[in-house]
Order: structure tokens, then C-alpha cells, then sequence
């Protein structure tokens, strides 16, 4: 058996947090108690460092109450805390059949980014904007997606967008569905910072569209002056080869002294001459480029 540190490590940090052993502070919500030790906490989070080591009534207890947090998502942050990650609380999330689970464990993800955010660890928002993100392919789907919107709105600050910009972007990619629902139409109405985000979002693809739009237009007018261009020195090196080919057969009929006649040897430089005459009369007039 092969020897992993950080395998080993996780695995002591996690025996530590499932006896309680050794702690030397106790988180505390509504419904649970955690057992839990102040050099794993508090160098992940400043806020609870600050509220272990200042002068509140935590500090003299040794225990911090945390009653108006969800309990799930407090053991989930203390969770991560110990092992870089957390419990979803759904075994069908990582599949694409995971469309009737999807709302419950956005919501959990959505509030896990919130306790994140509000006690200071970046790196649980990063893992909790990961997991929402991964499920957004089936967020339309599901029944309860208006209600994650809802949550994401009232959980996160107007000036983070990390969650709020994936439901946008979703909530953009299905503008009809969007106005043909009732449901969609009362949130909307009750909350105008959903509605100012999604037409922001929706406004800035319409541009992108449009500017790559634009940009094939100009490729193909860049396209089209070229090939007019090349029109044009086409008609230019014919008009010389047709004078050319006119003083050739002046010259061949005069040192011959004979008539242009198609039945003689004459014939065949008028016939050529006839040739050109018809190619060029095949091309698009100049400054045109029709010939694409």
C-alpha cells in the first residue's frame, strides 16, 4: 500500500473532528453542537479567529454560537475546514439523472457560498461556486430553479456576482420560457435586482452576437474588395493581351501579305483573338466581384 501524505493527513484531521478530541472550542447552533480546535478554524477564517480571540463573551467560553446560521451549512463550512471539501447530501448529483435532486442541492451550495462569505473563507466560495456551477446544466429543468434564484438574490451581496452571474446567464439562455411563466413573472416583479441582472447578461450577449456578426460582415466585405480587386487586373491583362495579340496578327498578316481569312493559317490568331473576347465577356464587369 502506497503512502499519501495529504491522504494520511486528512484522514488524522478527520478522526479529530469526529471524536472531538484534543478540542479546545465548541461551535454551537440551533440543533448542534461541534467540537472543534481553534488552530484548524481560526487560521482558515478571520472572522471566527477574530470572535475566538477578541474580547466577546466567545472568547471567555471557549464556545461560539452561531444560532442564526443554517446547522447543515454550519457543519458543512466546518466540514471543509477539515478536509478541503463537503457533502452535497445528494449520491445523484454527479450524474446527468440528477434533475429531481438538483434544486435541494443548489440551495445547499448557494447557502454554503453565503457562510463562506460571511465568515471570510474564500476557498470554500471557490469550492461552492464550483459545485453550483457544475449542476447548472440542469438547473432550467428543475422545479425548484426559480426558488435558487430567489435564494441566490437574498443569500449574496449586490456586488458579488459569482453566483448570481450563473443564474443570469441561465435565466438569459431562456428569456421565452421566462415571460410564457407566471411563476417567473411574480419573482420578477418582486424583485427587480433578478430582472436588472438577467437583461444585463442578455443585453451584453445581444452585443457579442452583434459585434461577431459584425466582425464576419467586414471579413467577408475585405473578402469582396479583394476579389474585385483581382477582377479588375483580370480585365487590365486582358485588355493587354487582346492588344498584343491584335499587333501579332497585324504583323503576321503583313509580313505574309494576305487577309485575315478563318480559312488559312491567318484563322488561328483571329480565332483566339474571338477567344478572349468571349472570356473577358464571361467575367464580372470591373469593381464587381461576382465571380465568388
Amino acid at each position: 500500500m502506497s503512502f499519501t501524505p495529504s491522504k494520511s493527513l486528512t484522514k488524522g484531521l478527520t478522526s479529530l473532528l469526529t471524536s472531538g478530541k484534543y478540542s479546545d472550542l465548541t461551535i454551537t447552533t440551533q440543533h448542534r453542537s461541534f467540537k472543534v480546535h481553534k488552530a484548524i478554524i481560526c487560521p482558515q477564517s478571520k472572522v471566527l479567529a477574530a470572535m475566538s480571540d477578541s474580547g466577546f463573551k466567545e472568547s471567555s467560553t471557549s464556545s461560539l454560537q452561531l444560532e442564526h446560521d443554517d446547522p447543515a451549512t454550519v457543519e458543512r463550512m466546518i466540514t471543509f475546514l477539515y478536509t478541503g471539501t463537503y457533502d452535497q447530501g445528494n449520491p445523484h448529483v454527479g450524474t446527468r439523472d440528477a434533475t429531481p435532486f438538483v434544486g435541494p442541492i443548489l440551495m445547499a451550495n448557494t447557502l454554503v457560498y453565503s457562510i463562506a462569505d460571511k465568515y471570510d473563507i474564500d476557498a470554500l466560495k471557490i469550492v461552492a461556486k464550483a459545485k453550483f456551477e457544475n449542476l447548472s446544466f440542469a438547473a432550467w429543468k428543475c422545479e425548484d430553479f426559480p426558488a435558487v434564484v430567489a435564494m441566490v438574490f437574498d443569500t449574496t451581496l449586490d456586488t458579488d456576482a459569482g453566483l448570481r452571474d450563473i443564474v443570469s446567464r441561465i435565466c438569459a439562455r431562456h428569456v421565452d420560457g421566462i415571460l410564457a411563466s407566471d411563476t417567473w413573472s411574480d419573482l420578477l416583479s418582486t424583485n427587480g435586482a433578478i430582472g436588472l441582472s438577467v437583461f444585463k447578461i442578455a443585453y451584453r450577449r445581444s452585443v457579442e452576437e452583434v459585434e461577431e456578426a459584425g466582425g464576419e460582415v467586414e471579413d467577408r466585405e475585405r473578402h469582396l474588395d479583394w476579389a474585385a480587386s483581382c477582377n479588375d487586373r483580370l480585365h487590365k491583362r486582358f485588355d493587354e493581351a487582346y492588344e498584343e495579340l491584335d499587333t501579332l496578327i497585324k504583323y503576321w498578316s503583313g509580313y505574309h501579305e494576305v487577309e485575315e481569312c478563318e480559312s488559312c493559317a491567318d484563322g488561328l490568331f483571329v480565332n483566339l483573338r474571338s477567344g478572349l473576347v468571349g472570356f473577358k465577356e464571361g467575367l464580372p464587369k470591373k469593381g464587381e466581384s461576382g465571380f465568388l
